[in-house]
């Protein structure tokens, strides 16, 4: 998933409550164990230049019955690729308004069916399709008491997400979208309000899903409406603004958390790190993924041999965005050492 700038811009800030957890577990810096940076390429797919590219600008993708797709943020259409070769499947959608179009993608989710539900931000609501790119219709979000941009179907429930919500959280029928429940993001401490208007939201087994900060200082693992948090290995306090008081703490106020967040089995992979072009210091590329157990410890990591702006995994194979050059999707598995 990219850091999607709109979304960012017209995020109100946050507040965010105080964790009510006496279990957290918030670790300081430890050092990376690297299983792996050497990759085998397995397929590279969207083209050989600008003008015979399939995907303008992706920055969304997903996993579903041997089809990746991906979410092109320029065409607003979806391609989708076979995971074994990166063979073209289908296209669907285009810039509008219609029942088959869209204005502003900014979510990819798979339900536990495997339907694949698309955020679409700009029109307020949910487009449903099928692995194979059969519509099933739209499901509208206005009655929401705030504008979603991210989804997490579950078995019985979905969690949708507004960034700069007073509660940001809001669990919702899956089938008849009814409003249950909203609750506030929960971090144990103190969160820059400017900082983390950007979360990343990801299903695991049973009832398990996690949120993980895209600007901020860790994830949490959430089990029903149970929660523990948990700090990166890499903590990282501030992530999008300066002043003397966070120079003076030696805190880097413009490295990123989890860019991409995925879970297979009971492991979560993240994207992570990296840091945007500023005056202050140059770009850094997103190059490592840090995985975790859905107990919150850290396990061991893998290094890209590019820069990325995202990924999808079904924990054997790798399915990269490069963050620079032609648009295109890269999978690779890595060469254990």
């Amino acid at each position: 998933m990219r850091i999607d700038g709109l979304l960012l811009a017209s995020a109100i800030l946050l507040g965010f409550a105080a964790c009510q957890n006496t279990n957290e577990d918030l670790r300081r810096y430890s050092p990376r164990m690297v299983l792996a940076e050497r990759w085998d390429t397995v397929f590279m797919a969207g083209g050989q230049g600008i003008n015979d590219t399939l995907i303008f600008r992706s920055h969304q993708l997903t996993l579903v019955d041997g089809t990746l797709i991906v979410a092109d943020g320029l065409a607003e259409r979806l391609v989708a690729l076979d995971a074994a070769t990166g063979r073209l499947q289908w296209m669907f959608g285009g810039p509008g308004q219609g029942p088959q179009e869209f204005r502003g993608i900014s979510d990819l989710a798979v339900t536990r069916n495997g339907r694949v539900w698309v955020m679409d931000y700009g029109n307020g609501r949910i487009a449903e399709l099928s692995h194979d790119g059969r519509f099933h219709g739209v499901k509208t979000l206005h009655h929401l008491p705030a504008p979603a941009a991210f989804i997490l179907p579950m078995d019985d429930r979905a969690i949708a997400m507004s960034p700069g919500a007073p509660m940001p959280f809001m669990e919702i029928g899956l089938d008849s979208l009814e409003l249950r429940w909203t609750f506030p993001l929960s971090w144990p401490g103190p969160v820059p309000e400017i900082a983390n208007t950007r979360l990343l939201l990801q299903g695991g087994p049973d009832s398990t899903w996690v949120s993980a900060f895209t600007l901020g200082p860790g994830f949490t693992v959430w089990r029903g409406r149970e929660s523990r948090s948990f700090s990166y290995r890499e903590p990282i306090f501030f992530a999008n603004r300066s002043s003397p008081r966070i120079t003076e703490m030696g805190a880097d106020s413009a490295r990123w958390g989890a860019v991409s967040l995925d879970i297979v089995g009971e492991e979560i992979f993240m994207l992570f790190g990296g840091r945007p072009v500023r005056r202050a210091h140059p770009g850094e590329p997103t190059l490592w993924i840090d995985v975790y157990s859905l107990g919150g410890e850290y396990l061991r990591s893998l290094r890209l041999p590019f820069g990325a702006s995202g990924m999808a995994t079904d924990g054997r194979t790798f399915y990269v965005l490069p963050s620079e050059g032609i648009p295109r999707v890269v999978a690779l598995r890595p060469i254990l050492e």
